[in-house]
């Protein structure tokens, strides 16, 4: 029998242009530039990155991390440290109007000309639509979905500098550039600051897509919000919208309901959608069929509570170890440390 020990991480993070041509070899480093950083002009560095980000569908697969910060929803011990996931499909270029397709956590955000519609997974009989006029903006979004700080939004959808970036951050001056190499890539880096925050954005300078992004509230000691960006394939446009028909529109997100979170003993459940503490995909299916010529009659999968201590741990893998059926241990029992993590 195979024992894991998964943590999944789930949070609400409070977080998430001027277009012009700029040729990429321009911002690009010498043959024999070394490691050295390249002072650049950062409404340059901008055009280059924004333009990326226009030229069609694109989406990011952005993996966040945050420290404690007044806009996270939800109170967080001191110090606590969320992960989350989310996906931000943009679509903008001559031959497409400006949209947007978020997945956070169990919300599913449309945006396109004329409104904004939200939905929850598990909850099939409700929906939340906001009205705007025109276009999707960074701004409009913002009036509505104040916790988006995704940058990717305002360099797809924006109006220019004169724009907040977010809700979170409001409006950024753009103070410094420069080309940097990262080993054997290349990195765009653009420094700014608002009235409230820091903001960093590092783009690879091959295709300038974002690699990361940095909000640092300037008089909150500690808080930040740091986004990994990955590309991924966009789907087409068409396929991103969300159908509201049969469902009652409700006022607020929060009057949509969360999916059950409770499993019923012997209950079926296909494999879950699980993370590694450092966010990547993890499968327990996956891991028995990996594990070809010794795999486990069963698996066991032990889920630990924030508050969970070690005496409580010790006890649940003393219960499972009972069951008198040969197991895979793939490491030992959870340390005081490991036991703090949790759901």
């Amino acid at each position: 029998m195979l024992v894991r020990r998964a943590i999944m991480v789930t949070c609400a993070f409070a977080m998430v242009f001027v277009s012009a041509v700029v040729t990429p070899a321009a911002l690009a480093a010498p043959q024999n530039g070394g490691n050295h950083a390249r002072t650049l002009d950062p409404s340059e560095v901008l055009a280059r990155i924004s333009g990326a980000y226009r030229d069609g569908a694109v989406a990011d697969r952005v993996s966040l991390v945050a420290t404690p910060h007044p806009m996270i929803e939800g109170p967080l011990p001191s110090r606590a440290i969320r992960r989350a996931v989310a996906i931000v499909r943009t679509a903008r270029s001559p031959n497409l109007a400006p949209s947007a397709r978020l997945e956070l956590g169990e919300l599913r955000i449309m945006a396109q000309a004329g409104g904004i519609k939200v939905v929850r997974q598990g909850d099939r009989e409700h929906a939340v639509r906001f009205t705007i006029e025109g276009d999707p903006t960074p701004s409009k979004l913002g009036r509505h979905l104040p916790m988006l700080s995704f940058p990717q939004l305002w360099l797809a959808l924006g109006q220019g500098t004169s724009e907040p970036l977010t809700a979170l951050t409001g409006v950024v001056a753009w103070e410094s550039a420069e080309s940097v190499a990262m080993g054997s890539r290349r990195l765009l880096v653009v420094r700014g600051k608002s009235s409230s925050h820091a903001v960093v954005l590092s783009a690879l300078a091959s295709t300038g897509r974002l690699d990361s992004f940095e909000i640092t509230p300037i008089d909150v000691a500690g808080a930040k919000i740091v986004g990994r960006c990955a590309s991924i394939a966009p789907g087409d446009p068409a396929s991103w919208g969300i159908d509201l028909e049969s469902r009652t529109m409700v006022q607020t997100l929060s009057d949509l309901r969360a999916t059950p979170g409770m499993i019923e003993p012997g209950a079926t459940i296909l494999d879950p959608p699980l993370q590694t503490m450092d966010l990547r995909a993890w499968s327990l299916l996956g891991e028995l069929r990996s594990r070809s010529g010794q795999r486990p009659a069963a698996a066991a999968m032990i889920l630990f509570a924030r508050d969970a201590s070690a005496p409580m741990i010790d006890a649940a893998m003393a219960g499972v170890l009972r069951a008198e059926v040969a197991l895979d241990l793939e490491a030992a029992a959870p340390t005081p440390l490991e036991a703090g993590a949790g759901l």
